[in-house]
């Protein structure tokens, strides 16, 4: 005889309800610590697994929405990712994370079987859009997607809201430019950020970019590539790296080759990472306003899912938010 949620419930002695949002762990109910484990310890005694067809009745009832993942994260995806998850919560709706690169899986399950219960889509970056414009059509699927990737198109159910990109660019190639510096090597290790951050020529800086070819190494790792990289190209005055960490590994490899930061090379890094304080140097950075990104992101999305075809005109469908450049003690003024 196969073990059903009622033999849990009596040995645990608890009812069949309080079993199955333990073991599912429901969002927005809570139990004793001491409540949890005899449920557990019961389903574990007699080997009880739940009835996927049961999972999958529960799960209509829960306002899911999906957030795509993304293979090489970095401590910026992260922080995006937690705070993302928190605010659409606050929004009475439940994140689900979805790996778009090598399989599309909810809770461990084939997107097959729980596709249609995805209410919408939120995309940290431009790359995973595309897979999930796909996905959604081969399952015949039209949910509201929001991209905080700055390059992604909006249209097609898609709304963006991302940093700008091309502002934070012209920020940091006036600070080199206001400092006397005049050639400029510019590094990023995906194609993404080079529309932007190729614009400080038009600062009447001398930029030259290098693509970092993409491994399985970290992105200290790259850094260090780069010092190497210029250790051998002495002609620059300043370095402008596509986030904090390559900046970070920057300064680690030129101080290993006896270069000095700022005095023999200025470098400026992007995100403005809490570690971007307490590097030595300080790091100049470009900071995105994560809090604000989020914030406006998961309500555009629970706009999207909730509004009528009228509201749809009212909800804005590219939303830029404006960085902000810090200055600490990375950048030299050659002025002086």
């Amino acid at each position: 005889m196969s073990v059903t949620i009622t033999h849990v419930a009596e040995k645990a002695k608890v009812s069949k309800t309080t079993v199955s949002r333990v073991l599912s762990k429901t969002p927005g109910f809570k139990y004793s610590e001491a409540t949890c484990k005899k449920v557990f310890a019961a389903a574990e005694a007699l080997k009880y697994t739940p009835s996927s067809a049961a999972q999958l009745m529960r799960l209509k009832d829960i306002k899911m929405v999906g957030i795509c993942t993304q293979p090489k994260n970095s401590m910026f995806s992260y922080s995006l990712l937690e705070k993302l998850s928190k605010a659409i919560k606050e929004l009475g709706y439940y994140p689900i994370l979805i790996d778009v690169n090598e399989s599309f899986e909810l809770l461990g399950s084939p997107h097959l079987h729980r596709m249609d219960y995805l209410r919408g889509i939120v995309c940290l970056y431009t790359a995973q859009v595309g897979s999930i414009k796909k996905l959604c059509s081969t399952y015949h699927k039209q949910i509201p997607i929001v991209s905080l990737g700055s390059n992604t198109e909006a249209g097609d159910n898609v709304r963006v809201v991302a940093t700008d990109h091309e502002q934070g660019a012209e920020l940091a190639a006036k600070h080199l430019y206001d400092l006397g510096h005049k050639n400029v090597v510019h590094v990023y290790y995906d194609k993404e950020s080079q529309k932007y951050l190729d614009d400080p020529a038009k600062h009447k800086l001398h930029v030259e970019t290098v693509l970092i070819p993409s491994t399985k190494s970290s992105t200290y790792d790259y850094g260090d590539k780069i010092a190497e990289y210029l250790y051998k190209n002495r002609q620059f005055s300043a370095i402008l790296c596509q986030n904090d960490e390559i900046a970070m590994g920057t300064i680690h490899g030129l101080m290993q080759r006896g270069i000095n930061v700022p005095d023999d090379l200025s470098v400026i890094g992007y995100d403005n990472m809490p570690f971007s304080a307490y590097t030595n140097p300080g790091l100049t950075t470009v900071s995105q306003n994560v809090d604000k990104i989020v914030s406006i992101g998961a309500k555009v999305l629970i706009s999207s899912i909730e509004g009528s075809a009228i509201h749809d005109d009212f909800i804005p469908s590219h939303t830029k938010i404006p960085p902000e450049l810090i200055v600490r003690e990375s950048t030299k003024n050659l002025n002086k």
